[in-house]
Parts: structure tokens; C-alpha cells; sequence
């Protein structure tokens, strides 16, 4: 499974494919008034076809994965990677919305 759009190889933000597979993280944002809580530098803004809303809903996403981590963590969730792996990332997409087609 692909948790977060930085994990493939598709171009981020130009591909169109992201607006289709951000669309639950989107809304999310949407619905919560979510704002990014620093200036992007201007380098990065200018250093490729940078587009607000998918870039946007990329560091919501990395954020709501580090949280529930967290959360995962605080509460001694056990990592059996070698046993459960599906497991924890299905935890990870149910709490952090993300459709990889």
C-alpha cells in the first residue's frame, strides 16, 4: 500500500491523478478549515509546478499520519510488521484518508 503521495513515483502536484486520489484528505480540510501552519518558502513554490490545493492536502496527509503514529505510539499499539503490517496501515487509511488508483 501507498500511505501518502510522496511513497510513489507520479509527479507531485502536476499529475492530475492526485486530485482523484486526494479527494477524501481534501474534503477533510475542507470541512476543518485546515490551514498549513508556516509560509512555504519560495523556493519551493518556485522550484516546480506548484499547485496550493494538492500541496496542501500532502502536508495534511503527512501530518494526520504522524499523529496517528503518535497516538498509536501513546497508546503501546503493537508493530508486528512481520505479522500484522496490513494491520497498522489499515489503521493509518482509515484515520488518514488516501485512495492510491
Amino acid at each position: 500500500n501507498i500511505l501518502h503521495p510522496w511513497e510513489s513515483l507520479l509527479e507531485a502536484p502536476s499529475s492530475p491523478t492526485w486530485h482523484v486520489a486526494l479527494k477524501s484528505t481534501l474534503e477533510r480540510i475542507t470541512a476543518s478549515n485546515w490551514t498549513i501552519p508556516f509560509e512555504i518558502p519560495t523556493q519551493i513554490r518556485n522550484s516546480y509546478s506548484y499547485n496550493q490545493t494538492i500541496f496542501k492536502g500532502m502536508l495534511y496527509l503527512n501530518q494526520c499520519i504522524a499523529n496517528q503514529i503518535a497516538s498509536m505510539d501513546e497508546h503501546q499499539y503493537p508493530y508486528d510488521y512481520e505479522g500484522d503490517a496490513t494491520r497498522h496501515e489499515n489503521l493509518l487509511l482509515e484515520a488518514c484518508q488516501f485512495a492510491m488508483l
